[in-house]
């Protein structure tokens, strides 16, 4: 259903208005009525409407002017008005559609279904372009299967890995994750982001060391640790830059 807001400080074109929409129109529900610019601006600043029916002269003064101001609406606009002498002005809107009073049903008709079609349109592109984007955060997680279950992690969050033999042990912010996988199978899949291996061991997120203790031992975010063998040591310490 199409949200339709109609500003229009005449009390009965108002009502002639709303009563051709639902005779024209069943996928079209009017929202909201106001009699003034200011009032219908409080009513858009809260509410997401579709399309909005504006008197050019309102009691608060011309409705053209008003939108100028705004550098972008993401509603579409219809201009309906008793005068010729304000089109072009109310062109500088880019509205959908500019009626004349006394409104000829169809050409009413024909401007909200241009009007419906441009918000069908929008939608369809916000829907696509959400779709990338969630595809594209998709990409960058991190895939971990275990038996039973299957992770999609931020690298970020991902602290330490451990080597349990042919398996691994995740640590992240929020779980321990046992996978079937080795450790050398995650070294790979980490090895675009900012990993090392610390120790046949482990494997680190450099972003989660907080200090080297006097064991020589990495201290990691919530308190983690892993060891530093000799060999991965001046490597290590390169890349914490220390």
């Amino acid at each position: 259903m199409y949200k339709v807001v109609i500003v229009e400080d005449e009390f009965n074109a108002r009502e002639v208005l709303q009563k051709m929409l639902n005779l024209l129109f069943s996928n079209i529900k009017v929202v909201g009525e106001f009699s003034s610019f200011e009032a219908a601006e409080a009513f858009f600043n809260s509410n997401e409407i579709d399309l909005a029916f504006f008197d050019i002269e309102l009691e608060d003064g011309a409705s053209v002017e008003k939108l100028k101001l705004y550098s972008e609406l993401d509603f579409q606009v219809i201009f309906i008005t008793s005068y010729t002498k304000y089109a072009i002005d109310a062109i500088k809107i880019s509205p959908v559609d500019y009626l004349l009073k006394p409104l000829d049903p169809e050409e009413l008709k024909n401007a909200v279904e241009k009007a419906l079609h441009k918000v069908s349109k929008e939608k369809e592109h916000l829907a696509l372009k959400e779709i990338e984007k969630q595809q594209e955060e998709l990409k960058k997680k991190i895939v971990i299967r275990t038996s039973d279950n299957t992770f999609y992690l931020n690298a970020d969050d991902m602290i330490m890995l451990e080597a349990e033999g042919a398996y691994t042990t995740i640590y992240t912010i929020e779980r321990k994750i046992l996978t079937s996988r080795n450790l050398r199978h995650y070294e790979d899949v980490l090895k675009n982001y900012h990993f090392a291996r610390s120790h046949q061991k482990y494997l680190v997120n450099l972003n989660h060391v907080k200090k080297i203790d006097a064991n020589s031992d990495l201290v990691l975010t919530k308190g983690f640790m892993a060891l530093i063998s000799t060999r991965k040591r001046a490597e290590i310490m390169k890349k914490l830059n220390l």
